[in-house]
């Protein structure tokens, strides 16, 4: 699909191999992108809520996102060079990968498994709750309630800003980070 506009809802579902160019999903076309396989996003606009859910290998490259509820429980899903302003992003992923992204909204990557963040920028009440395996490189992390209840959380050269960070995790790691304006982290945490 190419230069394409949607605007009803449930648009692209159960559909395999196939590339999305310069497409717009307007806010009237909820609920877009379930349920497919092997899909390739590049230059496209989501501005509808419940977009991108139980996928399975989705790239998406300079992508602009901003419904609500965006990419729940997929698998293998890469996001480069994207702008995402969304409440509810990923929960519930696996093989989630970030590159040069910047996410803002509440209650991000919640439940996230096996993810890997670089150079990308996080601003968020909440976010990597009860994750799993995630390392994250590079980034600014703005988030009061930072990887609360995570397992296997890795930070490295990271900056981290938040009102109460880091707390009640397990096997948590940081390399060479850096923290703001921080209080009451590692409450309960086990540190490596």
């Amino acid at each position: 699909l190419s230069h394409c506009s949607f605007e009803m809802p449930y648009g692209v579902w159960n559909c395999s191999a196939i590339t999305l160019d310069h497409v717009t999903f307007s806010k009237k076309a909820r609920s877009p992108l379930w349920y497919n396989k092997a899909i390739t996003m590049s230059d496209v606009k989501i501005y509808s809520d419940k977009a991108v859910r139980e996928c399975y290998g989705i790239l998406l490259k300079d992508v602009y996102l901003s419904g609500d509820e965006a990419g729940w429980k997929c698998h293998d899903i890469d996001f480069n060079h994207c702008i995402i302003q969304t409440q509810y992003l990923l929960f519930c992923s696996v093989g989630v990968k970030m590159e040069k992204t910047n996410a803002t909204g509440p209650n991000a990557l919640q439940y996230i498994e096996k993810g890997e963040i670089h150079d990308s920028v996080i601003v968020s009440e909440d976010a990597f709750l009860h994750c799993k395996n995630v390392t994250i490189y590079d980034s600014d992390l703005t988030v009061d309630y930072l990887g609360w209840y995570s397992t296997d959380l890795k930070l490295v050269r990271c900056k981290i800003r938040g009102a109460q960070p880091l707390c009640y995790c397990h096997n948590l790691t940081l390399e060479d980070c850096v923290m703001e304006g921080c209080q009451e982290a590692f409450e309960y945490s086990d540190i490596i």
